[in-house]
């Protein structure tokens, strides 16, 4: 790869990928600097002017700097600017304008409406309103609306799962959240959390072949065999002060009934809901909610369960076509795992589960997610 090539890539790259690139070719504390000068230090340091600084109390290796294609290949898992503009313009069929013009005063309350239960993952829309999906809702798409004071008392961030009560209006599909009880598993308490975490390359290892702020692709038989070993997994992980989350892709209601069996497990996102653009908002409330996990120091691992059925969602969703995924499809699976990372005091690792079955017929997906998750 040519310089001014490699210029046009860096161009590209948003402010998380570009410090990601500093940090590998050696810039010193990259998230303190502003975009360009990132630009000019990684660019000086690949043209030989600078000498690349390494923290080596974190063990980090240094990068062979005359291979410029092996070090874009490695930041590709990151994702592209370009198509993620793309990705954030997709039409989703729900009106948020009108979900969030209506208003249910507390105060005039009629007697009719119910107070239910609710749990789900925090979202935030472009113009600045919060609200989160009803999990405990399996056949009934509910939205929670949750109003800014409860966003500033209780400190919280898009990716938070919270847990409470509702008052859901009747005749509608959005109730107004009423207590939050929990926050991210844990009894309501003053949200505390770490956006500037300075990311390593890990040393840590769960085990001989699988690191803390990596992702692998582990081959399993089926369905019956995905769970074993997920309910395996936690047993050993929960030793090494993990929590769990699974995004359980098209599975039935009663695989998602043995996954809340196991007792380890922190959250299930799933997609019982067979609706293709909700589907791909639950894969965007994964990537945040194990963000959210990570910026509260937590070790995360996650479970894909099973990982072909998230190309199926995407391609729908992105209306592929003659058996070619649409590139938003291959960048939305390159941002999944792109989640993994670490830090000092916390870590997110993915592990991606594909039926042994599924190879013959999908080998090109199986062969991308082994190199993706090497590289």
């Amino acid at each position: 790869m040519d310089k001014n090539l490699f210029d046009k890539q860096m161009e590209k790259l948003g402010i998380y990928e570009l410090r990601s690139l500093a940090r590998s070719v050696g810039v010193k504390s990259p998230t303190t600097k502003k975009r360009e000068e990132l630009l000019k230090l990684i660019s000086d340091i690949m043209a030989g002017k600078t000498t690349p600084l390494y923290n080596n109390r974190f063990g980090r290796p240094v990068k062979n700097l005359s291979n410029q294609d092996e070090l874009m290949s490695n930041l590709l898992i990151f994702g592209d600017k370009e198509l993620e503009d793309k990705i954030k313009k997709v039409e989703i069929k729900d009106h948020y304008d009108l979900l969030f013009k209506q208003e249910l005063s507390k105060e005039d309350e009629p007697l009719n409406y119910n107070l239910i239960e609710v749990k789900g993952i925090i979202r935030k829309t472009e113009k600045g309103s919060y609200y989160a999906l009803n999990c405990l809702k399996i056949s009934v798409k509910t939205y929670v609306l949750i109003e800014e004071k409860f966003i500033n008392e209780n400190n919280l961030i898009e990716g938070d799962l919270i847990e409470g009560t509702a008052y859901l209006s009747p005749n509608k599909n959005y109730a107004k959240l009423n207590l939050i009880q929990k926050i991210n598993g844990e009894d309501k308490q003053k949200n505390v959390y770490d956006l500037e975490k300075e990311v390593i390359i890990p040393q840590k290892s769960l085990e001989n072949n699988f690191l803390q702020g990596r992702c692998k692709v582990e081959v399993v038989k089926d369905l019956d065999a995905s769970i074993n070993y997920i309910k395996e997994k936690t047993k050993v992980y929960s030793l090494k002060n993990c929590v769990f989350v699974v995004l359980g892709l098209e599975i039935s209601i009663e695989t998602k009934l043995k996954l809340d069996q196991i007792e380890n497990i922190t959250e299930i996102v799933s997609l019982i809901e067979d609706k293709s653009y909700f589907s791909y908002e639950k894969i965007l409330d994964t990537i945040n909610h194990v963000n959210s996990l990570f910026y509260h120091n937590k070790n995360v691992v996650m479970f894909a369960l099973d990982t072909l059925s998230l190309y199926r969602v995407l391609d729908v969703v992105f209306k592929s076509s003659n058996n070619i995924h649409d590139e938003r499809v291959k960048y939305t699976i390159r941002k999944l795992l792109g989640c993994a990372k670490a830090s000092q005091s916390s870590s997110i690792s993915n592990i991606m589960l594909f039926y042994d079955y599924q190879k013959t017929n999908y080998l090109n997906e199986y062969n991308d997610l082994v190199t993706l998750c090497n590289s």
